[in-house]
């Protein structure tokens, strides 16, 4: 089985007055490269819309040709369908502080399950999780019938729910200015 490291750099930033989010800074570094190098190692893949350059090197970068929809669920279709990779760990461009950690913990529950998702006091975090290659049917089924929600795809009892003893600092995705003001220019030296 091969498995990847899965970025989602295609959407809009509408929330981020259009801002593109792989490129904020954390540290002197954009949002990607520290992702990057923080999954230094394994395989990455980037998806994101084909009229970007992002000027990436040492990692693979798919286009995703939905370019009037911004929807994780398109990247996701796009990586599995354009690649021969297995198993994705997926996370948002919007995640720097996601950890290996956090990784390896949920690839280690994935078992005979179809997918890894964390789940806290009833909320699903579908990014941040484990996807599989036998979740592409239900993913391209779902934009056939324009539902776009990954909750509603992680929700079946093919896909593990765990709810992991860990920092939540790993699964904050930065969305609005105001966010980045918090987490990145305020909360830079201190622990979220």
């Amino acid at each position: 089985m091969k498995i990847g490291i899965l970025v989602l750099a295609g959407g809009k930033g509408r929330r981020m007055n259009f801002k593109e989010k792989w490129s904020l800074k954390l540290k002197n570094k954009t949002f990607l490269e520290t992702i990057i190098e923080n999954f230094k190692g394994n395989e990455i893949y980037v998806v994101s819309k084909a009229d970007r350059n992002l000027n990436l090197r040492n990692v693979n970068v798919i286009y995703d040709e939905y370019l009037e929809e911004s929807a994780a669920i398109f990247g996701i279709a796009a990586a599995f369908q354009k690649s021969n990779i297995d198993i994705f760990f997926i996370l948002g461009c919007d995640m720097p502080f996601m950890s290996k950690e956090v990784y390896t913990r949920m690839l280690s529950e994935l078992k005979n399950f179809y997918g890894v998702v964390l789940e806290k006091n009833k909320k699903i975090y579908p990014l941040g999780a484990i996807y599989t290659r036998e979740l592409l049917p239900v993913i391209e089924n779902a934009i056939l019938k324009k539902e776009y929600s990954l909750k509603k795809i992680l929700s079946s009892p093919l896909v593990r729910k765990i709810d992991l003893d860990i920092n939540m600092k790993n699964f904050i995705n930065i969305n609005t200015l105001e966010e980045y003001q918090r987490y990145i220019v305020e909360g830079e030296n201190n622990e979220i």
